[in-house]
């Protein structure tokens, strides 16, 4: 069912089991007044046959699902392929501009992504600083001159 397209819910493989059952004359616990099998001979079955799974069905029409066939198929990709031939000859010209990026025009390295200017020189180290204490309490601010490097009070 599933390659041409009708996916099957539950309760119509518990029925399906159901009408198995009684025109192969087999002796089964089946509710008689549903007409399908229970649940637990569903959970069974499934632990039976590891291959099978519970899928949620995709909607589909029934006229769309019959045009999925050997012939429809290869109708198409024999007009696909005529565009494709035709549409392919006409960009090889190169007359249209390129849709693609070019490579990256070139940049000093002390530009950075936003033109701020990252140099290689390291960053002036005269900023604040915090020492802190292994308990995570702030012992007291200090001070780095840009030419020690080192604390100062």
């Amino acid at each position: 069912m599933e390659k041409r397209l009708f996916g099957l819910n539950t309760t119509d493989l518990r029925k399906m089991a159901y009408q198995l059952a009684v025109k192969n004359r087999k002796k089964c616990n089946f509710n008689t007044d549903k007409q399908m099998a229970s649940i637990d001979w569903l959970k069974g079955f499934l632990k039976r046959h590891l291959d099978l799974s519970i899928r949620k069905s995709e909607a589909i029409s029934a006229a769309r699902a019959m045009g999925f066939n050997k012939v429809s198929v290869s109708k198409f990709y024999e007009l696909l392929g005529s565009i494709y031939d035709k549409y392919v000859q006409v960009a090889k010209d190169r007359s249209a501009p390129s849709t693609s990026r070019g490579p990256r025009p070139p940049a000093p390295k002390t530009a950075g992504k936003d033109g701020a200017g990252n140099s290689d020189r390291p960053a002036p180290r005269n900023g604040r600083c915090y020492l802190c204490g292994g308990a995570g309490h702030f012992a007291r601010q200090c001070r780095r001159s840009p030419q020690e490097g080192g604390p100062s009070k």
